[in-house]
């Protein structure tokens, strides 16, 4: 699915839901990123951008949270979730500074959740 086109279901939703006051959006391509990253909190990326971001990372261009969408969620995640995860990964970037950001053991090509981190942890919980 298009980038352009899920940026603008997002903001459809956003309308939707009333919440234009909380939770803004933009799409645009990964490389203006940088010159617009004091604009926003957190970068949730499409999938296909990882190896970029963490080139850019690794050049010490990005200084804020970075969060690549994991394939399977891509495009077929609701708002709601997606708002829950930003929420949970700006408390972990401030808690580890890591960039790209992931959840603890969420491995990127091997995630099978359809929903957010938090909900997919309180239906399965973690074993120790």
């Amino acid at each position: 699915m298009s980038s352009s086109v899920i940026s603008l279901q997002i903001e459809k939703a956003i309308q939707e839901k009333g919440w234009q006051n909380e939770i803004s959006i933009a799409f645009m391509p990964l490389l203006f990123l940088e010159a617009h990253q004091k604009e926003f909190d957190i970068a949730m990326l499409c999938p296909h951008t990882m190896y970029s971001a963490q080139e850019m990372v690794k050049k010490n261009k990005l200084q804020l949270p970075l969060y690549i969408i994991p394939a399977r969620l891509y495009g077929s995640m609701s708002l709601e979730y997606l708002r829950e995860d930003a929420e949970d990964i700006l408390k972990l970037y401030e808690q580890t500074k890591e960039n790209p950001l992931h959840f603890p053991g969420e491995k990127f090509l091997e995630v099978k959740r359809n929903t957010s981190h938090r909900r997919w942890i309180q239906k399965h919980p973690v074993k120790k």
